[in-house]
């Protein structure tokens, strides 16, 4: 049996000037510190005046502290709405945050192609030097990360990866999708200085009844990337693929029927004794039975898992945490309003 810790309310609808938190996104640093990323909104839509915001937990999502900002719509980006926080920390210990802006007054299905114009998503990249206390001034990425003819980018949300063995050793890889009409795409950018420029990789090829849209990746023990994705068309599944050249490009994407999805954002990691975790909803139409499980194999099984939420559960964000311990950060809607909920367990033995 696998032993939960007490839930934790870490940002709640309606607080510190906010009328929504959405879209969670956790880190466990170089250092030992949690992390913890949301959207805070003006309402629930997702292009409502958001702000990422950030918390901060020294005792390993315990306690957390007071509410941060990591970057805001009016100050410097001068309007819209900020979107889809994905963190990597490199090597030195920088934590480097990608996300998205919509222009004032856009959502995702009023917005145009392209890199340049009042009505393109755009790409930012902001940094930390002090474990997430303190944010640059974002960097427009989106030359870099967007492919020319996307409507819509979206980077994660989530986590990105440092890889840690092979010839691509020390390469962050972040996780995208975009938009081309009613069609979704999945690929990787990645950087092999440390975050300071960024490379497209190819999309990944699928077949005409798959969309696979919000995305994660995971190193496996081989060096080879892991690919986890929602599917945004009819078949309840989630859609992986595999990389051999760390994230450049990837095998051809293919349902797992295993891993039953409502259509909703996952998490997946690599954990210090070399399993790996993933949690989602685990209801072919519902956001609810939130689950995470625990594969021995690289993926191929996952014969152990633990509930978190009976209820309402939909995206989430795990952590490899210390004493053989994984945390996840999810969202959850009690009366109608989101809550961002942290929670941990011990990781079952094999």
């Amino acid at each position: 049996m696998i032993t939960l810790a007490a839930a934790v309310t870490v940002f709640a609808s309606g607080e510190d000037g906010f009328n929504t938190y959405r879209i969670p996104a956790l880190i466990r640093t170089g250092k030992g510190k949690l992390v913890a990323f949301a959207e805070a909104r003006a309402s629930q839509a997702d292009a409502a005046n958001n702000a990422i915001v950030t918390k901060i937990s020294e005792d390993g999502g315990v306690t957390w502290g007071r509410i941060g900002v990591c970057q805001s719509p009016t100050k410097v980006l001068n309007g819209g709405s900020l979107n889809n926080p994905c963190v990597v920390e490199n090597r030195s210990g920088r934590l480097i945050v990608h996300f998205q802006q919509y222009p004032k007054d856009t959502h995702e299905f009023d917005v145009a192609a392209g890199l340049e114009g009042p009505k393109v998503v755009k790409g930012y990249q902001t940094e930390s030097r002090d474990g997430g206390l303190t944010w640059s001034v974002p960097q427009d990425i989106t030359r870099q990360i967007k492919p020319p003819e996307a409507v819509t980018i979206a980077s994660g949300p989530g986590i990105g990866i440092r890889l840690e063995r092979g010839k691509h050793k020390n390469r962050l890889v972040m996780p995208y999708n975009y938009r081309v009409g009613n069609r979704w795409w999945v690929y990787c950018a990645y950087s092999d200085d440390e975050g300071r420029h960024w490379k497209r990789g190819l999309r990944v090829d699928q077949p005409d009844e798959m969309n696979a849209n919000e995305v994660q990746v995971v190193e496996l023990a081989s060096g080879d990337v892991l690919l986890n994705a929602r599917n945004q068309a009819k078949r309840k599944e989630r859609v992986l693929a595999m990389s051999t050249d760390g994230g450049a490009t990837f095998s051809p994407a293919a349902f797992d029927s295993r891993l039953i999805d409502p259509v909703c954002q996952g998490s997946i990691i690599r954990l210090g004794n070399g399993y790996l975790a993933f949690s989602n909803p685990v209801h072919a139409t519902k956001r609810e039975n939130g689950v995470v499980r625990f594969s021995w194999d690289e993926g191929r099984t996952w014969p152990i898992s633990s509930s978190i939420e009976l209820g309402s559960f939909q995206y989430s964000s795990l952590a490899a945490l210390p004493d053989n311990r994984v945390g996840v950060l999810y969202e959850t809607v009690v009366n109608g309003n989101y809550q961002i909920r942290f929670q941990s367990m011990v990781i079952p033995k094999q």
